[in-house]
């Protein structure tokens, strides 16, 4: 009976330990909600991160969450930053859960050379965040040009810098099917982190195919910070845009690893790209079964707009509705 009865326990343990609700702390960095946490309490990890750095700001310390306390992923976000209210979001993969956590293989080979992209990696090292624009607006140039509106940008960005258009016109010539091989190539082989934003760049003259989101996904992966994050605005941006369905079966792997919790800065722009593209309801198996943590962990926010993000990215990938009923929803993704 006995024995029934600690099995009955464990069960019910394993069924809701992502049942544990975000917690939020009153710091004088304002409110910090914690998302992930299992064996941690909020305040516990929070006075921890203090110890390593008393005078760092709460913001920059997803480095000291992993290399100095051992947590398998973080990442911390200011999500509102007014003079009446400043409020952070830290999300953590606690180190049990490492298994979930991979990032790309870093044993690169050497730089590949493209004589396409030097002016380009001219303009990104003179101004990156410039690049950055300048990439997006050459989608909607490319994609929505007969947007009034977009146009209007486009040209109020181009007064900006005359860089603009030089990196228009150079995107404009990697049209071919060996540039998109060599993208490809350079994605997966290049050492240096430069040339693979411009692979990225490179791949949005194809943002109107699947091929795209697939092979633009394994940047998430990619363990330089620069180049995720490029990859995480071009698919969001582009995503946001064309607003169709997308087959995700070939990308599932490196999908599951993020669902899972590799590289959390790009989490909720990832639940946000599947549901803006209409992954398909068959794809949640590989995606949730025995997982799904953190996707429940946003359900859960605090914040209605954390929780709203959750919730329609549910909705796609169930083909389901039950509101934001935590425990109905646990209990779908127990099922699959």
């Amino acid at each position: 009976m006995l024995k029934i009865i600690l099995l009955a326990v464990f069960c019910f343990i394993l069924i809701f330990s992502s049942n544990v609700k975000p917690q939020v702390l009153d710091t004088p960095f304002g409110k910090v909600e914690f998302i992930g946490l299992h064996n941690w309490k909020a305040q516990q990890l929070y006075d921890s991160i203090r110890s390593i750095n008393p005078t760092k700001p709460i913001v920059g310390c997803a480095y000291e969450i992993t290399s100095k306390l051992g947590f398998a992923g973080a990442s911390v976000v200011i999500v509102q930053w007014t003079e009446k209210e400043k409020y952070s979001i830290v999300t953590v993969v606690e180190p049990q859960y490492k298994s979930g956590v991979k990032y790309l293989d870093t044993q690169k080979g050497g730089m590949l050379l493209n004589p396409k992209w030097v002016l380009l990696k001219q303009i990104f090292s003179k101004d990156d965040g410039h690049f950055q624009a300048a990439v997006k607006c050459y989608y909607d140039i490319k994609f929505r040009s007969t947007d009034d509106k977009t146009l209007m940008t486009v040209k109020a960005f181009n007064k900006i810098s005359g860089d603009y258009q030089t990196v228009w016109d150079e995107l404009s010539s990697i049209n071919t099917f060996n540039d998109f091989e060599f993208a490809l190539s350079t994605i997966k082989s290049d050492s240096g982190y430069v040339n693979r934003i411009m692979a990225v760049a490179s791949l949005i003259n194809w943002a109107d195919s699947d091929s795209f989101f697939i092979s633009v996904i394994d940047c998430l992966r990619d363990n330089d910070a620069r180049v995720s994050e490029m990859a995480r605005e071009v698919l969001i941006y582009c995503a946001n845009s064309v607003k169709r369905h997308v087959d995700w079966s070939n990308g599932i792997k490196s999908l599951r690893y993020i669902i899972d919790g590799t590289n959390l800065f790009a989490f909720t722009s990832t639940l946000e790209l599947l549901t803006a593209t209409k992954i398909s309801p068959a794809l949640a198996p590989d995606l949730l079964k025995n997982g799904g943590d953190l996707v429940m962990g946003y359900l859960k926010a605090n914040r209605p707009q954390e929780r709203k993000i959750a919730y329609n990215f549910l909705v796609q990938i169930s083909g389901k509705d039950f509101g934001y009923d935590a425990s109905k929803w646990q209990e779908w993704i127990n099922s699959l």
